[in-house]
């Protein structure tokens, strides 16, 4: 009877052992899954990141490319000002009659100003 008692009880013994290493094993298992799926979700949004640093890097040449053909415009607008007022300070002594009226008055169109 005590033998029977003794591998009754070192089976029961054995069972336990072989049970709680398996739930390790599980357990490992599960922690491994979910390690992995962290790793794949912070490679994800790694990725996501560098693709929207690229497109505000982008945004942001095309902002100053912009910003630099405004400035250009500008530019631009204000030489031919410049150059109608000279061409008009040149022109007005010395033009008279219908072609003189007439150049002043394109000069004063493209400049907006109207002179005294």
């Amino acid at each position: 009877m005590q033998v029977i008692k003794l591998i009754v009880g070192s089976w029961l013994f054995v069972c336990l052992i072989v049970f709680v290493i398996s739930c390790e094993f599980t357990e490992n298992q599960l922690v491994k899954e979910q390690a992995v799926t962290f790793e794949q979700e912070i490679a994800y949004r790694q990725r996501k990141e560098l693709e929207l640093e690229g497109k505000i890097k982008q945004a942001n040449d095309k902002i100053k490319s912009f910003g630099k053909a405004i400035r250009m415009q500008k530019r631009l607008t204000r030489r031919d000002k410049c150059e109608a007022e000279r061409k008009l300070k040149l022109a007005s002594p010395l033009i008279g009659g219908k072609s003189g009226i007439l150049l002043r008055e394109y000069i004063r169109q493209t400049t907006g100003k109207e002179r005294n």
